[in-house]
């Protein structure tokens, strides 16, 4: 699967990460936003696939939403980088993003807080059994449920929480099932990867949370990486952190043709190199990168066997 990158690589760049996500308070706005809570009634935003499938592939990150104040800079940086396209849903503020015409993930508009030190952040929704069971395992283990269980149309049962560590993301529970696993696209998303500063206990945590086993893999190079698997799919991957600057979160991979070049037109686009491009992987080239207001998501060329997502 993807190979490891320990994160006190390129300590001058990753010095520059916020240290803190978008906090819990912009998260509420936004979800605020999803419930309907602007006076607009009840919201419908479109489920996470094309069509129903009536299957739940628990452990799987099926969707993922970007959280940013400033939704045409957004638009502009994306459409540049990858030729994403989108369209309104029925509530205005929360916008569908499209990969030729596979719907991939949101846009959601929220407002800005005078405390938070970006202003975009990318969300993404992890496939569970029990919403409210699972939120509830997360408060006690010691993390945080920032928006409670709440059912919304079309979309689902979800809760936004953080771990203990304080990375965010969505539990949430399809309401039509969840995307099936298929040949990885350029320009989709193909995998995602939690930075940690407690490895084993993020092991230990998520494995309870969605059920996952935990392989380590050895690479050629002699390093290794932590993988999240369910059943025989690797599901996400473990980085451990070395950097007081860097603070734990999820971090979503798109797969992209050329890292290289794509980390060029990040910079000309207004966007930001975190990682450069680096080719000491087995399975391609990685870099991470961060839009205009601060969003972080890494690219990589992949070059190992087929996959699914």
């Amino acid at each position: 699967m993807i190979s490891h990158h320990d994160l006190h690589q390129q300590p001058e760049s990753l010095t520059r990460l916020p240290v803190r996500s978008v906090g819990p308070f912009i998260v509420l706005i936004a979800v605020l936003g999803f419930a309907g809570c602007r006076g607009s009634g009840v919201t419908r935003i479109p489920p996470v696939s094309q069509t129903p499938t009536h299957h739940h592939q628990i452990g799987k990150f099926v969707w993922h939403d970007l959280l940013t104040t400033d939704v045409p800079s957004a638009k502009r940086f994306y459409a540049g980088l990858f030729g994403w396209t989108f369209a309104a849903g029925e509530d205005p503020d929360y916008i569908v993003i499209f990969n030729h015409a596979r719907p991939i993930g949101g846009i959601v508009s929220v407002q800005a807080s005078e405390n938070q030190n970006h202003k975009s952040r990318w969300l993404a929704s992890l496939s569970t059994k029990d919403v409210d069971r699972d939120a509830e395992f997360v408060r006690t283990s010691g993390g945080l449920i920032h928006e409670a269980p709440q059912t919304i149309p079309e979309r689902g049962r979800l809760a936004i929480v953080s771990d203990p560590e304080d990375a965010q993301l969505v539990l949430l529970r399809s309401e039509s099932g969840d995307p099936p696993d298929r040949p990885l696209a350029i320009n989709e998303w193909m995998w995602d990867e939690l930075w940690t500063r407690e490895k084993d206990t993020s092991i230990e945590f998520y494995s309870l949370l969605a059920g996952y086993t935990h392989e380590w893999v050895r690479e050629a190079s002699g390093r290794g990486y932590d993988i999240l698997k369910t059943g025989i799919h690797p599901r996400a991957g473990i980085s451990s952190i070395r950097l007081d600057h860097v603070r734990p979160m999820w971090v979503s991979y798109i797969r992209v043709s050329d890292a290289g070049l794509m980390a060029e037109r990040v910079e000309q686009l207004g966007g930001r190199v975190i990682l450069a491009p680096s080719a000491d992987f087995e399975n391609g080239t990685i870099a991470v990168a961060a839009d205009p207001e601060g969003g972080v998501f890494a690219m990589q060329k992949w070059v190992g066997k087929p996959g699914g997502n």
